[in-house]
């Protein structure tokens, strides 16, 4: 039986093009499967507006290694996941329908919630007080947050998906109370902190997120059951 043939009848979309909403410079993109499977996935790109549960202003940078920064490498981290050509399958090709969101934390996580997301994910790189020439890498890996019993399961799966292939081997789901983008979602809410970002060998591997972003597919299929 194929694929396309055991998943629900609830939409046929005509486009996997992207949908941007006009006149909003923090409008979300929102993208449409060929077929849908009736779940919708909304991607948090990362913004440190400066707090993580006040409204704030707009969007600060964080830094790193070789002029790396944060919040654009975490753009290209959704869209690869969304709609990447490389290793194995995006969300499109998974059948989600996804949107993605670049305001600020409460813009993201007010448009999610509005937008009826069955699965809430923050994008971030992670930082330490370290130099770029630092090559530790049991100092270093993939940490994936939650907040209560709902959270906790799809962060596991994606700290073990994605921890899988970063280069550091402190791999870990980490319980936090404190972050609004855990908090405030209706959705469950996964927040992935890919990678660190403060040395050299942690950029060079977030920085080809084509070959990569497909675990974030891969946790979410096995978080709904595919």
């Amino acid at each position: 039986m194929s694929l396309i043939k055991t998943l629900p009848a609830v939409a046929l979309l005509a486009t996997a093009l992207p949908v941007v909403s006009a006149g909003d410079a923090h409008a979300d993109t929102e993208y449409l499967p060929t077929y849908w499977n009736g779940k919708k996935v909304y991607l948090s790109v990362a913004c440190h507006d400066g707090n993580d549960d006040i409204p704030g202003g707009d969007c600060i940078s964080n830094s790193g290694c070789d002029g790396y920064w944060e919040n654009g490498a975490s753009n290209k981290i959704a869209n690869a996941a969304v709609a990447g050509d490389g290793a194995g399958r995006n969300l499109l090709e998974r059948f989600y329908y996804v949107s993605k969101g670049r305001g600020t934390l409460n813009e993201n996580v007010e448009n999610s919630n509005e937008w009826g997301a069955d699965l809430h994910v923050p994008l971030h790189t992670n930082a330490s007080n370290e130099t770029c020439s630092n090559t530790n890498a049991g100092a270093h890996g993939t940490k994936a947050l939650y907040e209560g019993s709902g959270d906790e399961r799809c962060a596991r799966i994606l700290q073990r998906k994605v921890g899988a292939d970063s280069p550091g081997t402190d791999d870990d789901p980490v319980k936090r109370d404190d972050l609004g983008e855990l908090s405030l979602p209706d959705a469950p809410s996964c927040y992935l902190e890919a990678e660190f970002h403060t040395w050299q060998k942690g950029v060079d591997w977030i920085r080809k997120e084509t070959s990569w972003s497909y675990r974030i597919g891969g946790t979410v299929d096995e978080f709904f059951g595919y």
